[in-house]
């Protein structure tokens, strides 16, 4: 037990003195960072004074819809089967969607919302293209250049009523999906990237519709936002912008944050980060790297764990998994510049003179 605590406390400290080298080639640097975490911090006071809630009240509803609401569906997903072991230790399953318990802090009424799931239709219209690309069924392709696109996803609103999730199948009714780019691995065996249409998880799952219905819900709630974004030219959108727009939006910067995390790790996730991910093309680069889904997804995922409170553990796992394990250097910094922005935002939501 001691050799495991001295274990833990040396990672500990290596996480915390090991530094990033993003902002040496990142726009995103120290001084707009500091004026953009004045932004939100300012936005979530308005908040706070309005409803007459504490940001302790605040982050006490987010857990407690994480650990009841969310962790009933949650393992239906079961993101742990992605981690190490020592990581298990640290994480569950419904750690995951924390941006989904932003999200339902501001109890939308989704049955009142218009059923036009705009942000729905292109996922799956992303995963279908990718999907066929990947069984030669289709030619390359690149969304970000479509002329077409939102007349594209248009055709797909009918199916995703409701709530309903489209299903892009084989002629027995089964799911499509395709292997590829299969290799070794020193902890499965063996993993395979594949591209299909259904959504992540295991559809036999007790509560995997519970899932189904839950991602829906939170995609036809991003969906306005979604269209903005969609209507702005490649690299135009910076973070500021696409906060304020969410903010006057959804009204609540709480819910804000969520949606736009929501977004960001539903882009990354259906179809290809290449030749789809619209946000991440349509978004401005806060990292310079191949992977630009993956570092807005990365970004806005470990501010909303700071603003929950938990950036020195993430902070942790982001070093050993991403740095040691994976040999990721581009998540690892993408992580350390989020959760140092985090802490930056909830500094001056304690003391807002930081921002005079």
């Amino acid at each position: 037990m001691l050799r495991l605590k001295l274990m833990f406390a040396c990672l500990l400290t290596a996480a915390a003195c090991a530094t990033a080298e993003a902002e040496l080639y990142s726009g995103f640097n120290p001084a707009r960072q500091d004026r953009f975490a004045c932004r939100i911090s300012s936005r979530v006071a308005e908040y706070l004074n309005k409803t007459g809630k504490t940001y302790l009240d605040v982050m006490g509803e987010v857990g407690s819809r994480l650990k009841t609401e969310i962790a009933l569906w949650a393992p239906a997903v079961s993101f742990n089967q992605l981690l190490i072991g020592t990581t298990k230790l640290f994480y569950s399953d419904s750690d995951y969607f924390l941006q989904n318990a932003f999200i339902n802090t501001g109890r939308i009424n989704v049955s009142a919302l218009p059923d036009e799931n705009w942000f729905g239709a292109y996922l799956f219209l992303s995963a279908k293209l990718e999907t066929q690309y990947r069984l030669n069924e289709s030619k390359a392709y690149n969304l970000s250049t479509d002329p077409d696109l939102k007349e594209r996803i248009s055709e797909l609103l009918p199916a995703t009523k409701n709530l309903v999730w489209p299903r892009f199948t084989e002629d027995d009714g089964r799911n499509k999906i395709a292997m590829f780019n299969c290799r070794k691995n020193w902890y499965y065996g063996e993993i395979c990237s594949s591209a299909t249409t259904q959504p992540l998880g295991d559809p036999e799952h007790p509560q995997y519709a519970a899932w189904i219905k839950a991602a829906q819900s939170a995609n036809l709630i991003a969906s306005p936002l979604f269209l903005w974004v969609l209507e702005q030219p490649n690299g135009s959108v910076a973070y500021e912008a696409l906060f304020d727009r969410a903010v006057a939006q959804y009204e609540n910067p709480i819910v804000a944050l969520g949606v736009i995390t929501w977004m960001m790790m539903a882009d990354a996730d259906m179809g290809s980060r290449r030749r789809g991910a619209i946000l991440a093309k349509r978004i401005e680069p806060v990292l310079y790297s191949s992977d630009l889904a993956g570092n807005h997804y990365h970004f806005w995922g470990f501010v909303l764990k700071s603003l929950y409170g938990e950036g020195a553990k993430y902070r942790l796992l982001s070093y050993v998994h991403e740095r040691l394990v994976q040999g990721d250097r581009p998540d690892w910094e993408i992580d350390n510049m989020a959760i140092t922005f985090g802490d930056k935002i909830l500094a001056r939501i304690k003391n807002p003179e930081l921002c005079k």
